[in-house]
């Protein structure tokens, strides 16, 4: 009886969805609730603090060739556009279809033909914009975080700011402060 439950189970095409959100990026709860209409059967979700994945390299090592994994955009399924390419590529070498739901990509039944490689590939350079995206936020996040202050410098020293705000209130005009700090 255990070995037809189980038999059962391996014959039985899975539906994962696999969540990992990031910084500036989707939340995990608005990629679950985009997941939902999915009809999963397993939902994996990473830790965002997590940088090796740990979630989605043990669910790569369970997916059987008749599952599927369901993402809400390719992005989700790596942080680099190489990264990306290879994790499609071994999973099609199981048999794993991949569904993004942002890109509208079901790599289930993908042949030779023009048009679905055509749309494959757009998919995949529309990813690549989201990883790029990703590292700039993140990156600005960090610079932030260290105290710089983004944008232009400002023109003026805080002693000159100073002094144009002493003018100022002795009654001098706005332009005429501006001419004499050449602003």
């Amino acid at each position: 009886v255990l070995a037809t439950i189980i038999n059962n189970i391996h014959n039985r095409k899975m539906i994962y969805c696999y969540v990992r959100s990031s910084k500036g990026g989707p939340t995990t709860s608005d990629q679950r609730q985009a997941l939902d209409a999915a009809n999963c059967d397993i939902l994996v979700e990473e830790d965002p603090e997590e940088k090796d994945r740990p979630e989605f390299n043990r669910l790569s090592g369970t997916l059987l060739a008749k599952d599927v994994l369901v993402v809400t955009s390719l992005d989700r399924l790596a942080p680099t556009m190489r990264q990306l390419l290879v994790t499609l590529a071994e999973l099609s070498e199981k048999g794993v279809p991949v569904r993004s739901l942002k890109e509208r990509v079901d790599t289930q039944g993908f042949a030779d033909d023009t048009g679905e490689l055509s749309h494959l590939l757009r998919s995949v350079i529309a990813a690549e914009h989201g990883f790029l995206v990703e590292r700039i936020q993140e990156g600005r996040a960090n610079v932030m975080r260290k105290g710089v202050k983004l944008g232009r410098r400002n023109k003026l020293s805080t002693d000159q700011v100073a002094h144009a705000r002493r003018l100022l209130d002795l009654g001098e005009g706005g332009r005429a402060v501006a001419r004499t700090f050449n602003v």
